[in-house]
């Protein structure tokens, strides 16, 4: 590993502990959409706490398969006050389904 892929591992967890230990400790003042992005940041924590820990193995890779769709979702519901046009609202319902489906046909093949 070459040293700048050493200091990037290095400070990713940070990127994800950080924001985690202030969500827990400012929880009941943070607004609806602070609370979702905080969800967010709870289902980036196993996958980057387990990556310092593991090996590059299928279970971390079936781990960040099942990420993947829950932050899309998130990200979704954090999105969906916006947009007063049915027609994005359409677009974004059917970007998460396909999404999703796409995240779990790549999860299990070999």
């Amino acid at each position: 590993m070459n040293q700048l892929a050493h200091y990037v591992m290095e400070f990713s967890i940070w990127s994800v502990a950080v924001p985690f230990i202030i969500g827990i400790l400012l929880f009941q003042y943070l607004t609806v959409e602070s609370k979702i992005v905080f969800w967010l940041v709870v289902a980036a924590v196993v996958p980057q706490v387990l990556t310092d820990f593991m090996i590059q193995d299928h279970f971390l890779n079936s781990l960040y398969n099942i990420y993947t769709p829950v932050e899309f979702g998130i990200i979704y519901m954090l999105f969906s006050g916006i947009g007063y046009i049915s027609l994005f609202r359409k677009i974004r319902l059917m970007t998460l389904i396909v999404f999703v489906l796409l995240s779990i046909v790549i999860m299990l093949s070999p």
